[in-house]
């Protein structure tokens, strides 16, 4: 299992991505976790369902997509992007899958709750 734990930045300003190959994640041991899932659909690469995660709708409520998955085997316009809502990175575990590609999305306003500075006033020049 290859899994890259390295932020990058996503076809939308607001989300940073974390890239992990051949995994994806393990919705029965996610269930139980509160996991939230849309029915899959057709995108023609990763990074237009890296974009459907990002600016899409919400999956249920105000639960943004903060996990997808890309099925790489897939051809034709066969459903081959999976979006997700998990409510923590414990809560959906992942299991190996070849010829798979999930990508956890990091949006802007995660970033700054972990941002330990974001309680101090800073001020940036321009």
């Amino acid at each position: 299992m290859l899994c890259a734990m390295i932020p990058e930045p996503s076809l939308c300003q607001n989300c940073s991505l974390e890239k992990m190959e051949n995994v994806i994640v393990d919705v029965m041991a996610s269930l139980k976790n509160d996991i939230k899932g849309l029915e899959p659909v057709y995108t023609s690469t990763p990074e237009a369902c890296i974009n459907a995660c990002c600016v899409g709708k919400n999956i249920s409520g105000d639960k943004k997509c903060n996990l997808m998955i890309f099925d790489a085997r897939r051809i034709g316009k066969y459903p081959n992007c999976y979006l997700f809502y998990c409510p923590s990175r414990e809560a959906c575990p992942m299991k190996p899958a070849e010829g798979f590609v999930s990508y956890r999305i990091i949006r802007d306003s995660q970033i700054l709750k972990k941002n330990p500075f974001t309680n101090k006033n800073l001020h940036f020049a321009r």
